[in-house]
């Protein structure tokens, strides 16, 4: 399946959307975290995968089934996504109130519209971050992109492509998206990288990389 609709008959529009179950404040959550947190890492991963087909973002819906006490947090982790791009847009929310989730439920879905420039390809591929999932994430912050670093990734002009990595894995993007068999000795290619907490990019030459990603960078085969 895709990571992204295109719909071209409507100014080229791109949409991407994530969610998240059982992964939340409830008690029968199998992860705990708060709801910021839930909220920001899955709006994060849907930016990410559609800023990654070279768009501008036009605007994006959730739909909050952790309660309706929990909405202001939820509001707070996409805002934190929004103020870390340096960008606002405006979004839309339906919360379920007439029956009690026994566990945290979370979806969005983003809205862009696809810019009218093609990039030059090129043959030379490498990941950035690591797969991470889970309690990963928490204890290892230091392993993830950013995205501020995304940013700069999308924004480089000699980098051809940005894919972020699901749940999936390294090698299975590589594969599908870009016919290749990646080999590597030091990252593991089929972990789930939960959400895009590494990405997948196609570059001109490796001085072309940002040098404040060098410690992010792992070469693929």
């Amino acid at each position: 399946m895709k990571d992204y609709l295109e719909l071209k008959d409507t100014s080229n529009l791109i949409v991407t959307v994530d969610n998240a179950g059982s992964i939340g404040e409830k008690k029968d959550d199998q992860v705990k975290v708060s709801c910021e947190l839930l909220s920001y890492y899955t709006v994060r991963n849907a930016v990410m995968e559609n800023m990654s087909q070279n768009t501008t973002l036009k605007a994006l819906v959730f739909t909050n089934f952790c309660g309706d006490e929990n909405h202001h947090k939820l509001v707070s982790g996409i805002n934190k996504v929004l103020e870390e791009l340096e960008i606002n847009i405006p979004y839309i929310s339906s919360t379920e109130t007439n029956f009690t989730m026994n566990q945290s439920a979370f979806s969005v879905t983003v809205i862009g519209e696809k810019l009218d420039k093609e990039r030059p390809r090129y043959n030379n591929y490498a990941v950035v971050g690591y797969p991470l999932i889970g309690n990963e994430l928490i204890d290892n912050p230091h392993q993830v992109i950013t995205l501020k670093e995304f940013k700069q990734l999308v924004n480089n002009s000699n980098i051809s492509k940005v894919v972020c990595i699901g749940s999936k894995g390294i090698y299975e993007k590589g594969k599908r998206i870009f016919d290749k068999s990646f080999t590597s000795d030091t990252i593991d290619l089929y972990k789930s990288a939960g959400p895009s907490t590494s990405v997948l990019i196609e570059y001109d030459n490796f001085n072309s990389l940002p040098k404040s990603l060098l410690n992010k960078i792992t070469i693929l085969n």
